[in-house]
């Protein structure tokens, strides 16, 4: 089967550390992507990876979500990578249902870091980068998992060259970054939206004090 070079695929990833910066804006620090073998059958190679950061590939992307009231109970979430068709009697059109949230500024300080998975033995070097999202403006946050957990996350990207390895994994050899989309995270397998990489999730910001003799 002949394989289309230019190809969007999902990866995920999690936001943390959240600093309110006035009324409006809410900045966070963002486990974007990850290298490695992965649950969508491909792995970003690690100079794919350092590729895009020398280039400054996710300077000035959005922060998508699809927000929407549950049909059932009436409550704010948040699905995935979501699209519709619209059909009439003379065309057909599909539209897709996520818009910008937040932003991936120019001061992002885009680094790497190296995450222990849940599992406990895996380690997985994940892109990360410091991001706004609009909280003022939009109600983003009625959808949260829970008071700690809020939600899933994943990013998007367009393939540009590739290779397959020899356990047939798609290796990623360059992409351009598209955008980070927020997931819905639920205790409900039917409405949780899984990521790719167990890890990622948007968390609350832990916040310390001391006490001044």
């Amino acid at each position: 089967m002949e394989f289309n070079k230019t190809q969007t695929v999902n990866f995920t990833s999690k936001l943390s550390d959240f600093e309110v910066m006035d009324t409006e804006f809410t900045k966070c620090k963002c486990y974007a992507l990850a290298s490695g073998d992965n649950v969508n059958g491909s792995d970003i190679t690690m100079q794919a990876i350092d590729k895009a950061i020398q280039r400054g590939e996710f300077y000035n992307k959005p922060i998508v979500a699809h927000l929407y009231r549950d049909e059932n109970d009436g409550s704010w979430r948040v699905g995935g990578h979501d699209s519709k068709w619209v059909i009439s009697n003379t065309s057909m059109e599909v539209i897709n249902e996520c818009i910008p949230f937040g932003t991936i500024p120019e001061s992002s300080n885009v680094r790497k870091e190296e995450v222990l998975e849940p599992d406990g033995t895996t380690v997985n070097t994940y892109v990360v980068m410091d991001v706004i999202l609009w909280t003022g403006r939009f109600n983003i946050m009625d959808a949260a998992y829970s008071d700690d957990v809020y939600f899933n996350q994943s990013c998007e990207i367009s393939i540009n060259d590739y290779h397959y390895k020899d356990n047939d994994i798609l290796a990623i050899d360059d992409f351009t970054f598209s955008a980070l989309c927020l997931l819905n995270k639920s205790s409900d397998s039917s409405k949780n939206i899984r990521p790719c990489f167990p890890s990622c999730r948007v968390e609350k910001i832990k916040s310390f004090s001391l006490d001044e003799d």
